[in-house]
């Protein structure tokens, strides 16, 4: 039986609810949804902790020294919304740009967002090496951490390209990486796993989601690092300044993408009425006129044969529907 917790983690209403409450003064708010996310993770002051996180995930050792935030939107030119932009974007050792987005919602509307942003982005950038603006194209990886779970196979993580119908991989500088947040609560309260065996970002994911700081550190204990982090979430959660343009920032880009995806929708149905009525308009003409010759013939076939009876009767001096009545009498007896 999944538990509630992870139940919570799946549900984007929960989510919304949890940013707009008061919190009572021993709560805080999950650092890995992306409002939250952005004020924690995206700041010079917390780069160690953003540090810890890319390290968690990607398998490897990074220092803060090591990663450089990068401007966080596409130029107005390329699309046409301007706030559209990434939760976090960081260059890794120079030559790598990963685009972390937290996410709550699996919709496709999301997920196609995403991919369009990762596109976009590396297209800009081999538009700027092509002007001989920068020197090089970075690597573009797009790290999606998801507050959902995919109901397929249940992983932490999936890693992949993008291939063509040939299955062909378009550029390997273009990935994408799936983190998946509730595999950690699953492993703890679903699977029994002792806290000691999980990961220390799988503890700090499990803590995360207590409504409790002082429940939250015991699954931190004897983690001096994590701890503080701890600290600073709470601290963090309880700063409404800080934290509100994250919020309001957040709810204009997502209404905008909403407005955007409702006008697409209501123009391609639309479109699709137009094109529609006309192709149905075209196949319409095109029955009736086939119909129509098949009618004539038959019509012509009848009017053929009633002008030779009558032709017959007057030659044999028959009467008219005698020769008629002959005549169906032979085909009868030829079908035999």
């Amino acid at each position: 039986m999944i538990p509630k917790i992870l139940k919570r983690t799946t549900s984007r209403k929960w989510s919304m609810k949890l940013y707009k409450k008061d919190l009572k003064a021993k709560e805080f708010r999950p650092p890995f949804s992306d409002k939250m996310a952005k004020a924690f993770f995206g700041t010079e002051q917390n780069k160690h902790y953003l540090a810890f996180l890319l390290s968690e995930i990607l398998n490897k050792k990074i220092e803060k020294e090591e990663l450089s935030f990068y401007k966080n939107d596409i130029a107005p030119s390329e699309v046409s919304a301007s706030i559209f932009q990434c939760d976090i974007p960081v260059i890794y050792q120079g030559d790598t740009l990963l685009l972390l987005e937290f996410n709550n919602s699996s919709d496709l509307i999301y997920v196609i967002r995403n991919i369009v942003y990762l596109f976009l982005i590396f297209y800009q950038l081999l538009k700027a090496k092509r002007k001989k603006q920068i020197d090089k194209v970075y690597n573009v990886w797009l790290i999606n951490i998801n507050n959902f779970v995919n109901s397929r196979n249940y992983k932490s993580k999936e890693h992949y390209f993008y291939k063509s119908f040939w299955n062909l991989i378009f550029t390997k500088k273009v990935q994408t990486l799936e983190y998946y947040l509730p595999i950690a609560i699953k492993k703890y309260y679903t699977d029994g796993i002792k806290k000691e065996k999980l990961s220390r970002l799988e503890r700090l994911i499990v803590a995360s989601y207590q409504n409790d700081i002082e429940e939250a550190k015991k699954f931190l204990e004897g983690d001096d690092f994590l701890m503080c982090m701890l600290d600073e979430i709470h601290k963090l959660s309880h700063a409404k300044d800080q934290f509100t343009y994250y919020h309001s920032m957040e709810e204009e880009k997502e209404a905008s993408y909403i407005k955007g995806y409702d006008v697409g929708e209501k123009n391609g149905l639309s479109i699709g009425r137009n094109e529609g009525i006309s192709i149905g308009r075209n196949e319409g003409i095109s029955i009736g006129r086939n119909e129509g010759i098949s009618i004539g013939r038959n019509v012509g076939r009848e009017e053929g044969r009633e002008e030779a009876y009558m032709e017959m009767a007057k030659a044999f001096g028959i009467p008219y529907e005698e020769i008629k009545a002959k005549t169906k009498s032979l085909k009868k007896q030829k079908k035999k």
